[in-house]
């Protein structure tokens, strides 16, 4: 099912990284700090819309998984107002769990790059500031991801029929919704 969710987003997560330039993008103290607003306003109205259909779903430990607090101290670090000050990214209401859990894919798919960008920092001898909600997890991003990948496959057990159609879907909008808020000059609410 995994593979499968991989290759039917493929399109849409590498558009999305072409476009997005991360690296570039925090190199300079405006550039991230404008990053790291627009990320903190996407991940607070994806909450937003996938808390009704997710916050209770077992072992996914949901609460857990919520980056707000890292956002809070990453704009307090980079003197950025508050996520609720911020403009908000409408995220679109979810028509099912399926469809939430597609979304959640997105986000939590970013805390694996976001080792890989953090690498990519250190190496270049560059600091974390304002940058903590990349790498949620630490060492312990792996275990992570399998216990959400878990889930995925507890909650969706068949890469055919419309659970898997919706968390596809979900996962393919959430992508593109990234993409647009994200690497548009002027995010639109």
């Amino acid at each position: 099912m995994l593979s499968r969710l991989r290759a039917a987003t493929a399109q849409s997560h590498q558009a999305l990284e072409r476009r997005l330039d991360i690296v570039r993008r925090i190199a300079t103290v405006d550039g991230r700090r404008g990053l790291v607003e627009r990320f903190a306003a996407l991940h607070h109205g994806a909450h937003l819309r996938m808390g009704p259909w997710l916050e209770d779903l077992g072992g996914l430990d949901y609460h857990a998984r919520n980056r707000r607090d890292l956002f809070r101290e990453d704009l307090a670090a980079l003197g950025s107002p508050p996520v609720e000050s911020l403009p908000a990214c409408a995220v679109p209401p979810l028509k099912s769990r399926a469809a939430a859990l597609g979304l959640f894919y997105v986000l939590e798919g970013s805390s694996l790059g976001g080792r890989v960008i953090r690498r990519h920092v250190e190496q270049d001898r560059g600091e974390m500031l304002g940058l903590s909600f990349l790498d949620p997890y630490g060492v312990d991003v792996g275990q992570m991801w399998k216990r959400f990948v878990l889930v995925l496959e507890r909650e969706i057990p068949s890469s055919s029929g419309r659970l898997f159609e919706d968390l596809v879907g979900g996962a393919r909008d959430g992508f593109e919704l990234a993409t647009a808020w994200l690497c548009s000059p002027d995010p639109q609410p």
